[in-house]
């Protein structure tokens, strides 16, 4: 996104040091640390209100009892009118993909957690206009906004 957009300035959370130290070189390798800025810190500990436009969470790889409160802190930290942007890799169902899906969930540690779990996750914490895209394969994005 920052290649893309010229202005936007971006704030990751990572609470692993191989992670973080990996995140830094790439940050470093394409210049842009002075756009991005990587703070060692976990989601759960997440307390700036009303500060960013935007937000993505990788909850596939978030634990079932961090992902409801983390959703919840993300509505906190964004501006009104602002989206948060996250997927499921995990699918019911008995074919291929589906099945595939699950394994990679569960070796990312992110549950059982289809789209639509999520989004209602979402809906809970009081985001709005929470949509589930259709997608012809992979990972299902959810989208919803804080109200303004």
């Amino acid at each position: 996104l920052c290649r893309l957009y010229p202005d936007i300035r971006v704030v990751g959370l990572e609470p692993f040091e191989a992670a973080m130290a990996e995140g830094r070189k790439v940050v470093a390798a394409a210049k842009l640390g002075d756009r991005i800025t990587l703070r060692a810190e976990a989601l759960e500990q997440l307390e700036e209100r009303d500060a960013y436009d935007g937000a993505y969470i990788a909850q596939m790889f978030f634990p079932d009892h961090v992902v409801a409160d983390g959703i919840a802190r993300v509505l906190h930290s964004l501006k009104p009118g602002a989206y948060l942007v996250t997927a499921s890799v995990y699918e019911e169902g008995s074919g291929l993909p589906a099945a595939l899906g699950r394994f990679q969930s569960a070796l990312w540690g992110g549950g059982t957690r289809t789209a639509e779990k999520v989004a209602e996750l979402m809906k809970s914490a009081g985001f709005v206009e929470v949509m589930v895209p259709k997608v012809p394969s992979g990972p299902r994005p959810v989208l919803g906004r804080k109200a303004r």
